[in-house]
């Protein structure tokens, strides 16, 4: 009964939501109607795009992972996938005619997903692979006949009541119920007669990021449909910056070396002429972590010199143009996430792209064809994420897609940028939205909300929180603070050693300039993030006072926890605090950057959020922190969602955490009945 209750709430809340006859603002049951869009992949002849688009079905409490195939020309919707199936990944073959993708049943918690074939015209999924474990990536042949994939070597450990007796901890992740598996590269039969195992050995393909992370394209096949270059590393450990460049004989599986592991070499992809290969570069330890896309020459493997005037940027997608040579690239960019062409022995040139954002989450969501067509994923503050078609690189944007039109036609918050000098001479910058109907002569309450990352940034596109918090009557401010990625490198590694003081400087220089430009009620200002921007939360109640109230989603609060614990810490721990908690006066370093070992000059009341199996960022932290709160007697509250992930993942409790986050600053601001503690 309780459940069935639940069910019919969550229903009603919803369908409040609909669109009526009259404008009315953003609500709660608004988020849950915005429709995600993830993949776009688009055909060879640029005639059709696919995408995978994810709705809230509230009743089996899932956000949905639903192929859906567009023409380019009309924008017409020529294909939807049954939402029974569960889409991760699609690619076209060569005759734009089929699509491979990854998928599972839905809702089934065992099934593992396998590649399945299905043709336009026809599209009833037809299996090819039959996988006992995980599959990662797909990519077809030259010849159309076959699909090249990663799958997952099964242990051989062990097991009683289906878990592992035990197994060796060779890397980070206190959370992890099995060793990391190695990934080798199969070839199937896209007619479903076959499939095998082109590689073996002690290494791996490049290992996927468990939740968000840097994309994962660990293979790519030569135009002859004779070799296959893959992207591998010594262990199937994300912390390894060991990333090699090999190529694997398609015939034979010899595999012979193109660039040794002190490349950093991920995410390679062979040029039309196959006479190149370009490839995302990891950054090094002390750097900014920011990628750039290199070229090596396949016959003599040495790397292009770097272009003239590189590009400044975190760059995350690299598509050759159809005659070689240049390559279309994207990243953050200031106010919004951008393409580029990166040229061989010329500047690169920005691709105009309007007042559009390009959905970067450690990613850009865009796909180029043979004839150089592109279609990529938008958005901006006040129209959420649509699918985009330009036939070339010079051509206006055109929505294919209307997926989201409910949601334009709300009254929605407006959203400019504003900009400032930090103390120590950058120029910073952070998104400030403001409530429908803003008026210059009032004063309103003001909400921080920090990204995480550090390595990401606030940039002009839809965003459904901020709209939600702008539809109370607050201001919400969105910095980038050093350690962002969309200001350039200098300024993105300027967070290293400096993990807390400097950002937090920055922040409240912005917050200066912010009260100079806005009415700003001072009395009533918040502070709140998730993941590194729950650290700079904490980092700022520890640190300064006069906030009304805190919220921190899954934050960071002990680097040497994290660095220790986290699934991720040696990449990212050491990387920002500048030393390892072990080494020799390491303890000093990061205790002296983490918010938890200033806890006693907290003063502002504060809510923590967290699930209890956080692979990302240990809750222990969280836990140490709330009862340092409460024994010095200051308001506070912890709610602990029991799910895996580095945040929520499910529509039930996505609203539960929303709302409680909303309702704990309407309490403080208020005085209203809200989430206050005791």
């Amino acid at each position: 009964m309780t459940k069935l209750l639940v069910r019919l709430f969550l229903l009603t809340w919803v369908m409040a939501g609909s669109p009526g006859l009259y404008a009315r603002g953003f609500e709660a049951s608004d988020s849950m109607n915005i429709v995600g869009m993830k993949h776009p992949q688009i055909a060879p002849d640029g005639a059709r795009a696919s995408i995978i688009v994810s709705k809230a079905d509230i009743e089996a409490n899932r956000f949905t992972a639903e192929l859906r195939v567009v023409d380019t020309r009309t924008g017409q919707e020529i294909l939807a996938l049954d939402p029974a199936w569960e889409v991760s990944e699609s690619r076209w073959a060569p005759d734009g005619q089929q699509l491979a993708i990854i998928a599972k049943r839905a809702g089934v918690k065992e099934a593992v997903a396998q590649i399945y074939v299905l043709d336009i015209k026809s599209p009833t999924p037809r299996q090819i692979t039959q996988a006992s474990d995980g599959i990662v990536q797909l990519a077809w042949g030259p010849d159309g006949k076959s699909v090249a994939y990663g799958r997952e070597e099964a242990l051989g450990l062990p097991k009683v009541d289906g878990k592992l007796v035990s197994f060796e901890v060779k890397e980070r992740g206190y959370l992890a119920t099995e060793p990391r598996k190695r990934i080798q590269l199969w070839i199937a039969q896209a007619d479903g007669s076959g499939e095998k195992q082109l590689t073996r050995g002690n290494w791996t393909l490049q290992v996927p990021y468990k939740g968000s992370g840097p994309a994962i394209l660990p293979f790519a096949w030569f135009p002859d449909g004779k070799s296959i270059v893959v992207a591998t590393q010594a262990e199937p450990d994300v912390n390894s910056l060991e990333r090699a460049l090999r190529i694997v004989d398609v015939a034979t599986g010899e595999v012979h070396s193109l660039l040794e592991p002190d490349a950093r070499a991920i995410n390679p992809v062979v040029s039309p002429d196959g006479r190149e290969v370009a490839y995302w570069e990891y950054p090094r330890y002390g750097d900014a972590f920011s990628f750039s896309v290199r070229v090596v020459d396949v016959a003599s493997r040495t790397v292009r010199a770097s272009p003239p005037q590189p590009l400044d940027h975190n760059l995350s997608l690299a598509r050759w143009f159809p005659k070689g040579g240049d390559i279309l690239v994207g990243g953050d960019d200031s106010d919004r996430t951008s393409l580029w062409i990166q040229r061989r022995a010329a500047p690169p040139i920005k691709v105009d792209t309007g007042n559009l954002d390009l959905a970067m989450h450690f990613r850009v969501r865009a796909d180029m064809s043979a004839t150089g067509a592109i279609v990529f994923v938008a958005s901006s503050p006040q129209s959420p994420f649509e699918l985009y078609f330009m036939a070339n690189a010079n051509a206006r944007p055109r929505r294919l897609t209307d997926y989201n039109a409910a949601a334009r036609a709300l009254e929605l918050g407006s959203a400019n940028m504003l900009r400032w000098r930090t103390h120590d001479g950058f120029e910073a910058n952070g998104v400030v939205t403001v409530p429908y109907g803003f008026q210059a002569n009032r004063r309103y309450p003001l909400v921080i909300v920090s990204h995480g990352g550090p390595m990401q940034a606030s940039t002009l596109k839809w965003n459904s929180f901020t709209q939600e918090l702008a539809a109370r009557g607050w201001i919400v401010f969105e910095p980038n603070y050093r350690g962002s990625d969309n200001l350039g490198r200098n300024y993105q590694v300027a967070i290293v050693g400096d993990m807390g003081a400097g950002p937090a400087r920055d922040v409240m220089a912005g917050l200066g300039e912010l009260k100079r430009q806005f009415p700003i009620d001072a009395d009533r200002i918040a502070v709140t993030g998730e993941s590194y921007g729950g650290y700079m939360s904490g980092w700022l109640i520890s640190h300064y006072q006069g906030w009304r109230a805190a919220v921190l989603g899954a934050p960071l609060l002990d680097i040497a926890d994290f660095a220790d614990l986290a699934d991720v810490g040696d990449l990212a721990g050491s990387r920002f605090s500048g030393a390892s908690p072990w080494e020799p006066g390491g303890q000093a370093v990061n205790q002296s950057q983490s918010p938890i070992y200033a806890s006693a000059a907290v003063k502002t009341p504060t809510l923590f959020l967290t699930t209890t199996f956080d692979h990302r960022v240990p809750v222990v932290s969280s836990h140490r922190m709330f009862q340092a709160l409460r024994q010095n007697k200051v308001e506070t509250r912890f709610f602990i969602y029991p799910v895996e992930g580095h945040g929520t993942s499910d529509p039930v409790r996505e609203l539960d955490w929303n709302k409680r986050w909303m309702d704990w600053i309407a309490g403080h601001f208020d005085g209203a009945p809200g989430e206050k503690g005791k």
